[in-house]
């Protein structure tokens, strides 16, 4: 990252999201995972994979939100292992910056569930200083803090990550609204049309950063 972001077209970024059977950070697996290779401004692949567990048990709360359909799931679903080495290709390439919406506050822990059930080495220490949350990116513009430490940017983030403040949002819709992003709500929360559209806001928040 020897230019600024904004200008180097050239740079490779892997958008991820993931949904899943709840919200317990320490035991719901993840059902879908939807990733995006891009370099600059463009996206270069899409993927979008469904995770077989035989023993998954969406939430109703879960299968409202997420749109989970199980007939289709069913019919789709891979194995846990082949996905996940599908993706820790991307993920663990040191050239890729890893981009997501609160993916330092959620994300990265589901990945953690995942890797547990199928008996691999939680490792994030070879992605995570890579990872930009734009949740936390964000908040981190909405108090006026535009110049990350480049040595810690982990550090940067987590600062603002958990952040309260009324009046203050940085939900993906509110995101998508306040830079002007066409969107259509009735997709939000599937998995590779959110990470299309924030990536969108991503390339906008990097104009707003001095990194």
């Amino acid at each position: 990252m020897e230019e600024l972001l904004r200008y180097n077209f050239k740079q490779r970024y892997v958008v991820f999201d993931t949904e899943t059977e709840g919200l317990n950070l320490i035991a719901s697996k993840p059902w879908q995972i939807a990733w995006i290779e891009c370099e600059g401004k463009k996206i270069i692949k899409k993927h979008n994979r469904f995770i077989k567990w035989d023993d998954l048990n969406v939430s109703p709360e879960a299968a409202r939100v997420t749109g989970f359909d199980k007939d289709h799931y069913e019919s789709v679903a891979e194995d846990p292992l082949v996905v996940w080495k599908d993706f820790e290709k991307v993920l663990y390439d040191d050239n890729n910056l890893i981009v997501g919406q609160n993916i330092l506050g959620y994300d990265i822990y589901i990945l953690s569930v995942w890797l547990r059930n199928i008996g691999k080495k939680i490792s994030h220490e070879n992605y995570i200083n890579r990872c930009f949350d734009t949740k936390a990116v964000a908040m981190a513009i909405a108090k006026d803090n535009k110049n990350p430490d480049k040595d810690d940017l982990i550090a940067w983030q987590l600062r603002y990550l958990n952040y309260r403040e009324r009046g203050l949002k940085t939900n993906q819709k509110y995101l998508l609204e306040h830079y002007g992003i066409d969107f259509d709500e009735s997709k939000l929360h599937d998995a590779l049309y959110d990470i299309e559209k924030n990536f969108e806001i991503f390339q906008k928040q990097i104009w707003e950063l001095e990194i």
